[in-house]
């Protein structure tokens, strides 16, 4: 027995010698594959991704330094030269990174991005570009699209760049750190507008002095945004998450420095004196600390709920109350009269198209026959992006788009009740009072509409849902990714991003030469007037103001030879921009004037009716 015994202890070790044999020869062949094989190309790979990736988040920060600043780049233009020059460049940069990305995921062979707003979001994007072909004014609809395109691809670059904890959070930081700069020259333009001489008369400055003018006389800061709401909108995505690091990060350093980002960004927001901006922004502050109380209970985690609530009422009311008091001494109720009448504007618009819309961002157009008065009604915005999103885009388009926000809003607190209080679930609440906010002042605004602040909306947008890709349930994360890609999508996608390249590229050089030859017109060169609307033509022929161009250009030119032949070039040119935008006055007015000389008076009273109704007290 005891012979048997050894010999079964001898056969046992010789096993486990021979285990640990072939486990080493294994390891060994692991070793080998790794330093010259498929799996060193792995993980090159993924450090080439990683290294891509964060090159294409270092050019998307650059574009939002861009955003801001782009402006300062156009002096010599006008508001709205400035306006769509800026959004088509930074459409085209925006294109660019876009591009750049997808190359990464074709040589990846890796999935496209997925959240989960993914097909309510395809939906709206579908609407919005069938609205090109029926509205009111087709370029200025195309053009808009093609800046809804950019803002929707840098959302989709970086909800699939900002894949780690460490880039969520250091892109937020590099957004506060962009607030705090944006705030620090919103106060030192209030301290100049304290010593500027406002007893001039207004209706000598040129439109970018008169938004200048207006608020220095109220004493409103608008900062590197332009407009004091829009200031208030840009920084109410920002407060909320300073004040929230404050308490995440454990750094003494960083907490002084989110300490006074907070206060910097709250000092500028005063300054803008809104009254919708903070008036949002403190509902959405109360609603989001309900809900805190609702899920976490009223004292965990060291943080007293009533005392923060109570802190909180005591903050917001005198700092509200000190910002409507300062609009009612100033202004009194004068700017709650056109606002009303915006709204019986819009709802004149979605009277006549409730279903389809008027076109996206046709309401500058689409509205001018209900307006009696520029300086009453007349205004591209109404201060209310739901309502004035239905004039556009029809019933299911802001249908659509309220549930994008709602589904973003639902998700973002389904995962919060799981988290409770961390600090995933700290940032997280910090991002969906900062959505919410901004929902909440579009009520009273239009800041989803315009571009240079709908542009950082999407960009929250895009870092709220990529943290809830993060830090959420294993499952939800592996569903996020998706499966391998065969490639088609991606190079699909490019292709259509190449196409929107081009678009872009062609349209930037029709504003160019439009905006240019009107210049050289006022000037008083009549034919390099010409050349420069010529070249605008042939870049973008969908551009209806350039046949407008022109025609105001050939009815100058009979105006000084008396040849015939420009008279009737100034009739087609007018002709063509009329079917281009059946809704532009001047051209009604300019062609009632060529069939006049032409000795056709009934056309020119059928012209000029029609100009009346256009512009009823223009033509006085």
């Amino acid at each position: 027995m005891r012979y048997k015994a050894t010999m079964n202890l001898l056969s046992r070790q010789r096993k486990a010698r021979r285990s640990e044999l072939s486990s080493r020869s294994w390891s060994s062949q692991g070793i080998r594959s790794l330093s010259g094989g498929d799996g060193m190309k792995i993980i090159k790979n993924k450090g080439l991704s990683s290294i891509f990736e964060r090159m294409i988040l270092i050019l998307a920060s650059f574009i939002v330094i861009g955003r801001l600043i782009i402006w300062k780049f156009f002096k010599d233009a006008g508001v709205l030269e400035k306006v769509n020059m800026s959004n088509i460049v930074i459409s085209f940069f925006i294109f660019v990174v876009v591009f750049l990305y997808l190359i990464k995921l074709f040589i990846e062979k890796g999935p496209l991005p997925r959240t989960v707003i993914d097909l309510p979001l395809k939906i709206f994007l579908f609407i919005c570009g069938a609205s090109v072909f029926y509205s009111a004014d087709s370029n200025i609809s195309l053009g808009s699209f093609i800046v809804l395109l950019s803002m929707v691809g840098l959302f989709w670059v970086l909800t699939g760049c900002l894949n780690t904890k460490e880039r969520v959070k250091s892109f937020i930081k590099f957004l506060i750190f962009a607030g705090v700069i944006v705030a620090v020259l919103g106060i030192k333009e209030y301290i100049f507008y304290c010593n500027i001489n406002t007893n001039i008369n207004s209706n000598l400055l040129s439109s970018s002095q008169k938004i200048i003018f207006y608020m220095a006389q109220t004493k409103r800061v608008g900062s590197l945004l332009g407009w004091p709401n829009v200031l208030a909108a840009y920084l109410m995505l920002l407060i909320p998450q300073a004040f929230i690091l404050y308490f995440v990060e454990k750094n003494r350093i960083q907490k002084v420095l989110f300490a006074l980002a907070f206060l910097i960004m709250v000092a500028a927001m005063l300054l803008t004196f809104s009254i919708s901006g903070w008036m949002c922004f403190f509902i959405a502050v109360f609603i989001s600390m309900l809900f805190y109380k609702k899920v976490v209970g009223t004292d965990d985690g060291g943080i007293s709920f009533n005392k923060l609530l109570i802190i909180c009422v005591i903050f917001f009311s005198v700092l509200g109350s000190t910002v409507v008091l300062n609009r009612v001494k100033d202004r009194g109720a004068s700017n709650l009269i056109p606002r009303m009448k915006y709204l019986t504007t819009v709802l004149s618009v979605i009277n006549e198209h409730p279903l389809r819309g008027s076109g996206l961002n046709s309401f500058q157009v689409a509205n001018r026959r209900y307006i009696y008065s520029k300086t009453e009604g007349y205004s591209m915005f109404v201060h209310n992006s739901y309502l004035q999103m239905w004039s556009e885009v029809g019933i299911l388009g802001v249908l659509v788009f309220v549930f994008i926000l709602l589904k973003a809003v639902e998700s973002s607190c389904r995962l919060f009740k799981k988290l409770r209080v961390s600090e995933e679930g700290l940032v997280l609440m910090g991002l969906l009072c900062s959505v919410g906010a901004f929902m909440l002042d579009n009520i009273f605004s239009f800041t989803f509409l315009k571009p240079n602040i709908a542009f950082f909306w999407w960009v929250q947008l895009a870092i709220l849902l990529a943290w809830i890709k993060v830090i959420g349930p294993k499952e939800d994360r592996a569903a996020a990714k998706g499966p391998k890609s065969n490639n088609n999508p991606i190079i699909v996608t490019a292709i259509f991003v190449v196409l929107l390249l081009v678009c872009s590229k062609r349209i930037y050089v029709s504003d160019h030469y439009l905006f240019k030859g009107q210049r050289v017109f006022n000037s008083g060169d009549i034919e390099g007037a010409y050349r420069c609307f010529m070249i605008a033509q042939k870049e973008n022929p969908m551009n209806g103001k350039v046949p407008s161009a022109l025609g105001v250009v050939a009815f100058q030119r009979f105006a000084a030879s008396k040849d015939i032949k420009f008279l009737n070039d100034a009739e087609y040119n007018l002709k063509k921009s009329v079917n281009m935008m059946p809704l532009a006055p001047e051209n009604f007015q300019m062609l009632s004037r060529v069939y006049y000389l032409k000795g056709d008076k009934v056309k020119a009273k059928e012209f000029f009716d029609r100009f009346v109704e256009l512009e009823p007290y223009k033509h006085i």
